[in-house]
């Protein structure tokens, strides 16, 4: 008995250590969590009003703080706000220093990336984590400049920081022409694409990688193509409606094009290409009239070309109606519109397999080509005939093949080509049985011309007919100036304003139309005079950039000339770049200066000129032959 009351006794001792050590186990974890746990909230708070540098220690439910700060409010608020926290007692130890830091540093880094390079300004912290970042820059430019205009601190980044940064710089990788602004919490991303499809591939593939608390926002544009000249072909047939091109310069023009084409039968899911240009503001209005006119005539094809109309009525319509329906649509066209309707002779629209090829000449120069040839090696042969009859700038290609055309119909298009070539604006019409050209000429004497070209390769074939006419000559109000006298009429327009452009841009500038109306009425009155446009660039930036950024701006300055109705078959546009200064380029006013259109007469190579060349090559090899056995009693002569 004794000894059980022995074992009684040690086994409650023993369960009283047991709990007691569990007891104080349990006090310990509290302890250490109340300690986390202050020692977090304090942390907070002090981030919260920007003290974040000062250092905290947690002994129980007191807090110590130390380290330096720049006033006695700055230490007040660190305490108030350790105080604040429940049941937790602040200890200062700290120092005030008028020379501390008051602020945690901003970082922020602005990046641009485009075709000339990178440049990067802004404040990093860390000399270190500079080298990294150009390094990355660097890697993402390849070949191209790293402009660096960064500064660093020795300062700690966050941790959003270098997230926000990697984000940022991952981004510029995929974006060669953009602008992207990082701060510790917030990216801003400006970028241009070159369509919609890549805009918004870029725009999904970004948000998808954005990493979490960063504000962000993504501002991707795709600017609308650039569309010259505008096109609108509209066919009307037994099959229905269907444009073969169809260009319209907003979201509102395309809507009212293709309701003015769905009340013409309009098949399939037919759409426009929204693009910017110069199209005339009646475009649209004069594109609705058009397509209104075909189905009034139940059937045809309507052709646009900026300011040029061309209208094929369908065989076999009511003379009487086709002309009543198209004098009303060439009164109410306004007077910008240049008009030609004709009334085919078979019906070229009445199937598909039907035998057919139009092309239509403007008064500008421009030459359309439409319907059918035998495969697509003759397209290209066809075209670059066309080009070199007409200006290679000039003509526009919409043919496709057909495998049921006679073996004869390459000569008809080339022949009838060369025929229209004479004309001053006009059209070519082909069918199965005949050819028709029609059309305006300067001299009456042309038309035996184009009868004898038919004749030569046409007579035992293909019927033809040739209906063109003469203008009426309007009388002459003054003499027309000559050739160096509008060049120096230009010269003194431009000498008092330049012809500019939109930043970064060939776009002409709106500030600039007067000008180029201007001397659009100058040159109309010079008539067809062989006329240089001449492009130049100062010379910042790359040389080959300039080059072709001249190029561009004087094939711009052409094609505004020729929405004027400008006669330019004799007109050349040339860049020439940075390579013709006309003045310091190591000042403002110089590259100014530097940065000009010019308008040069200029004369084509005498043919004699180059005979010549060929003449003394011939000379110099029977020379070379001679010399190459010398005769008897010569010797060699040394060049």
């Amino acid at each position: 008995m004794h000894q059980l009351g022995k074992f009684i006794h040690l086994a409650n001792l023993i369960t009283f250590v047991v709990v007691g050590l569990l007891i104080l186990s349990i006090a310990i974890f509290l302890a250490n969590l109340v300690e986390e746990f202050s020692k977090h909230e304090a942390q907070n708070k002090l981030n919260a009003i920007g003290l974040d540098r000062i250092n905290i220690q947690s002994n129980g439910l007191k807090i110590m703080l130390s380290g330096e700060v720049a006033s006695e409010v700055e230490k007040l608020r660190a305490v108030t706000k350790t105080n604040s926290i429940f049941f937790v007692s602040a200890i200062d130890n700290i120092t005030v220093n008028s020379k501390a830091v008051s602020n945690i540093p901003e970082f922020s880094v602005e990046i641009l990336s485009n075709e000339k390079g990178i440049s990067v300004i802004g404040l990093i912290p860390k000399a270190n984590d500079r080298d990294i970042l150009i390094s990355k820059l660097q890697e993402i430019a390849v070949d191209l400049p790293v402009i660096d205009i960064l500064e660093s601190i020795d300062y700690d980044a966050t941790k959003n920081w270098d997230s926000a940064l990697n984000f940022a710089t991952r981004s510029l990788a995929k974006l060669p022409n953009s602008k992207i602004s990082v701060t510790e919490n917030h990216v801003r991303i400006t970028a241009l694409t070159d369509n919609l499809e890549q805009k918004e591939q870029l725009e999904a593939e970004l948000r998808s990688e954005i990493p979490t608390n960063l504000d962000t926002v993504i501002d991707i544009v795709a600017p609308r193509p650039f569309i010259n000249p505008f096109r609108l072909q509209y066919i009307l047939d037994k099959n229905g409606g269907r444009f073969d091109s169809c260009s319209a310069q907003d979201y509102a023009s395309k809507v009212r094009i293709l309701n003015a084409a769905k009340k013409a039968e309009l098949s399939g899911n037919t759409t426009c290409t929204i693009g910017s240009g110069v199209p005339p503001t009646s475009w649209i209005d004069a594109a609705e009239q058009a397509i209104a006119a075909i189905i009034e005539l139940n059937g045809g094809s309507v052709s646009f070309e900026n300011t040029d109309i061309s209208l094929i009525g369908t065989a076999g319509t009511d003379i009487k109606k086709f002309n009543d329906v198209v004098a009303t649509l060439e009164m109410n066209l306004p007077e910008i519109f240049n008009f030609d309707a004709i009334l085919a002779t078979t019906d070229q629209f009445s199937n598909h397999e039907q035998q057919e090829f139009i092309a239509t000449l403007s008064p500008e120069g421009l030459l359309q080509l439409r319907g059918k040839l035998n495969d697509s090696m003759q397209q290209k042969d066809i075209e670059s005939y066309a080009k070199a009859k007409f200006g290679y700038p000039n003509v526009y290609n919409a043919t496709f093949s057909s495998d049921s055309l006679p073996s004869d119909w390459p000569i008809r298009v080339l022949t009838g080509l060369k025929a229209l070539s004479i004309l001053n604006s006009g059209s070519l019409v082909i069918t199965s049985n005949l050819l028709k050209i029609q059309g305006l000429i300067s001299n009456p004497e042309n038309r035996d011309i184009i009868s004898n070209i038919l004749s030569e390769k046409l007579a035992k074939t293909i019927q033809f007919e040739i209906d063109v006419k003469t203008p009426e000559k309007k009388p002459i109000s003054k003499i027309k100036p000559s050739a160096q006298e509008c060049e120096t009429q230009i010269a003194t327009i431009t000498s008092v304003q330049k012809i500019t452009f939109e930043p970064n841009s060939a776009t002409v500038s709106v500030a600039s139309r007067d000008v180029i109306d201007s001397i659009a009425e100058i040159l109309t009155e010079c008539g067809n005079i062989p006329l240089e446009i001449q492009g130049h660039t100062d010379s910042q930036g790359g040389e080959n950039m300039n080059q072709i950024l001249s190029q561009k701006r004087a094939n711009s300055v052409l094609e505004e000339l020729k929405r004027r109705h400008v006669p330019a078959l004799k007109f050349n546009a040339i860049g020439y770049g940075e390579s013709r200064p006309i003045a310091s380029n190591q000042t403002k006013t110089g590259r100014e200066k530097n940065r000009r259109i010019e308008f040069r007469l200029y004369k084509p190579e005498p043919i004699r000129e180059q005979t010549t060349h060929i003449l003394d090559d011939l000379a110099l090899e029977t020379m070379s032959s001679f010399q190459a056995t010398p005769a008897e009693g010569h010797t060699d002569v040394e060049n």
